[in-house]
């Protein structure tokens, strides 16, 4: 199975690109992270 870690570092990033590409990669999971990389308020991403 291909899975795909897609990471904005602000929430005004638009991750379409990112997706596009794993998509034209046959990825079959896809993790999306938007978070800044200056505070990290959130939990940490789990898989």
């Amino acid at each position: 199975m291909r899975t795909a870690y897609i990471r904005c570092s602000t929430i005004e990033h638009n991750e379409a690109r990112q997706l596009k590409m794993m998509n034209e990669q046959n990825a079959e999971k896809l993790f999306i992270d938007k978070a800044s990389g200056k505070i990290q308020t959130g939990p940490p991403l789990k898989i």
